[in-house]
Order: C-alpha cells, then structure tokens, then sequence
C-alpha cells in the first residue's frame, strides 16, 4: 500500500513538474504552438480548430463572427472573421460604388502568424484608401479555390479590381489530388476540398474526391478530436503543447521552409523545393488554366485584374544560382497575360529584398513576417499608382 501510494506522489510530482515546465515553455514560445488551455481562454475566442473549416465549396474556410489565438516559437496573433468567414472587417456596411478590390490567395494573403494591422490587405486598404475585402484562406488553397470562391461569393461585392497573389511553392500542388495526398495521414485525405482532373489538352474540370466526407474542422490542429483523454488534456493543460508539438513534428507540417539553414543549405548543393523552378508542365498548365479562368468571370464586367507571384526563401536563393525560371511555363504564361490595360502582373522576386531577405519570413514556418507583409504591399500600391491602374 506504501509503495502504491509513493508511486502515485511520484507521478504526480512528475506530471506537475511537466505541466511547470510546458507552462514556462509556452509563455517562452518554445513549442511549435504555444496555445493558451481552452479554460483559460477569453469567451470571445474559439479553439483553432473550431474557428477554421472546410464546409464550403472552396473547402477551407472560418466561422462567422468569431476569434482565435494562434502562436508558435516565432509568432502570436489573434484571428478573427466577419460575417461571411473572412478574415476581416464586417462587410455589412461597404459601399455598393465599384471602388472596391477583391482579394484572392492562400495563407501569406489571409495574414497567417501575423494580427490584422501587419497583414498585407490591411497595408493596402490604408495606402490605397479604398475597400480591399480579404477572401484569402489558409490550409492548402489553391488556384481551383481562388476560382471557385471568386465565382460562388467574392464577385457578389462590387468591385473595380481582383488582387490575386500566386505562391508557387505550393499553387501547383495545392489542387493535385495524387501530390497532396501522397504525404498525407489517413485524415488528411478524408478533407472536404476541391481537386482539379484533366479532361483534355489545356483543359479541367473541378472534383471532389470520394473520400472527401469531412465537412468540418481540422485535425490537423486538434490531434485530440474523437479521444476524450487528449481533448481533458487540451482543455485544462500546458502539457498540451508538448503532446502536439511532438506530433506536428511527426508529420513535418511545417518543415517545408522553414528558413532556418535554407541559405547555407541550397549555398552547399543541398536540394530545398522551389515553386519558381517547378518542373511538371502539367501541373503548371493546370494552375494558370484556373488563373485563366478567374481572369474570364472578371473580364465579364471589365474589371481589373493584378497577378502577384510570391517568392518564398528556397525561391530566393535557388534564383541566385538558377535564374532561368522565367523561361518555365507559368511565369511566359503570367507574362502574356499582361496586356497592360485589364491584366497586370508583378513578379515580387524581381524587386530587391534587401540584403537579409530572412527577416521578411518567420524562422519557424516560413510565412511573411510584419515586414514580408509590409514589402509586399508597397510594392503593389507603388505598382497600382505608377500605372494608374485604379482611376
């Protein structure tokens, strides 16, 4: 009985000791996230994996009208949606005069890691002084997501302009289904999003894979879902942050760039992927198609349309040692797209980083810190200005 009882004080006293040392680990920003315990939390705010879903046609989405925290051990920022999901102001009351600009992109658009005053649809509103209304999304969006999303619900704003930012690094994987699958847990590949199928030469079609049957939020930020042990876990402790971080790192969900030893890695032979200098003419064909076809819906009613091409860290320095991207198949087709008088396209790797071109990304996940965000926006608003694109 003795020796029962000892045991018991020492495994308490163990998990106290790691409850301690989570809890200094988190508010140190140790961990890959860095959650605050959902008891402890503001009932204003949602858990992240509440407050992000795949419900929709273009799959991943945000609940309306709600808040989260989000950190890691490079970041912390506040989440929060509109009406409609987006992450942004309400748009009730937007004036109905066409001076609007939709805003079109994956996770660097939506502001992942960063608050709503660093993102970069924040910087241009400010700069632009007109209404940019953000249906940017997280969580492997694509250009079928950009179409799709274009057309079922952005294109019901008035709008003179469409922004549509294109990342490389994963545009032309994001919507193949045998590429985004391949690496992927059992769970992944049950997500309810789009894919694209080729019909014929230079031509798609939208589809949505039988194993897509989960409407709903993501595991991949609540490895506790369905397992009551782990959500007591994650709604009273710490030690949360230990469990899930040795499970993002299982997987490598973050590791495609993270920046830190891109440099002396691709500098020394070492092979990091990079969008600019994809390979697959397939895949390249498949994400301008959709491009192309967010290009036709705008077209309709004359609008504007700016293409952004985003380079990441590998882009960046895979470019010093391999500049022929612009002869790839994506970037002559951007290029021809660029009519100068309805389509524009800005090629962000062709303006200077300065020379740390580290500081303009998280070291730990690879998205545009404040200052990446800031670059950006600067960049397009002296573009918008110089070509008097919005008169």
């Amino acid at each position: 009985m003795k020796k029962f009882f000892f045991y018991n004080i020492i495994l308490l006293l163990l998990f106290l000791s790691l409850e301690t040392l989570s809890y200094l680990a988190t508010k140190f920003k140790l961990f890959r996230l860095n959650e605050t315990p959902d008891i402890y939390r503001s009932k204003d705010f949602v858990d992240h994996s509440v407050w992000r879903n795949e419900k929709e046609l273009w799959g991943a989405w945000h609940v309306n009208n709600k808040k989260t925290y989000h950190s890691s051990s490079c970041f912390s920022a506040v989440y929060e949606s509109n009406e409609i999901g987006a992450r942004d102001k309400s748009f009730v009351n937007i004036k109905n005069d066409n001076k609007n600009i939709i805003l079109l992109g994956d996770s660097m658009v939506e502001g992942y890691t960063v608050n709503y005053q660093d993102t970069v649809k924040y910087m241009l509103e400010k700069n632009l002084k007109v209404n940019v209304l953000n249906f940017a999304s997280a969580m492997d969006f694509g250009p079928v997501q950009y179409f799709i999303i274009y057309k079922e619900l952005a294109k019901k704003y008035s709008h003179q302009a469409v922004i549509i930012f294109f990342l490389p690094q994963n545009d032309f994987t994001d919507n193949n289904y045998e590429s985004f699958v391949s690496i992927r847990p059992e769970s992944e590949k049950r997500r309810y999003r789009p894919y694209y199928k080729k019909i014929s030469e230079d031509d798609y079609e939208i589809f949505y894979p039988d194993k897509a049957t989960k409407r709903d939020s993501f595991d991949i930020f609540n490895p506790s879902k369905n397992n009551s042990v782990r959500l007591f876990i994650k709604k009273y402790f710490y030690f949360n942050n230990l469990l899930t971080t040795i499970g993002i790192t299982k997987y490598n969900i973050f590791n495609w760039n993270e920046t830190r030893g891109i440099k002396s890695d691709i500098l020394n032979d070492k092979i990091w992927y990079s969008g600019y200098q994809e390979k697959d003419i397939e895949k390249q064909k498949a994400a301008i198609f959709f491009i192309k076809e967010i290009i036709k819906e705008v077209s309709r009613d004359k609008k504007k349309v700016i293409i952004v091409s985003i380079p990441v860290l590998a882009d960046i320095y895979q470019n010093k040692l391999n500049d022929k991207y612009k002869n790839n198949y994506w970037y002559q087709s951007l290029l021809n797209l660029n009519d100068k008088k309805n389509v524009f396209f800005i090629d962000l790797l062709e303006y200077s980083y300065i020379n740390e071109p580290e500081k303009f990304y998280q070291w730990c996940d690879g998205h545009w810190t404040a200052l990446g965000n800031k670059f950006a926006a600067d960049i397009v608003v002296n573009f918008i200005n110089k070509e008097s694109i919005l008169k």
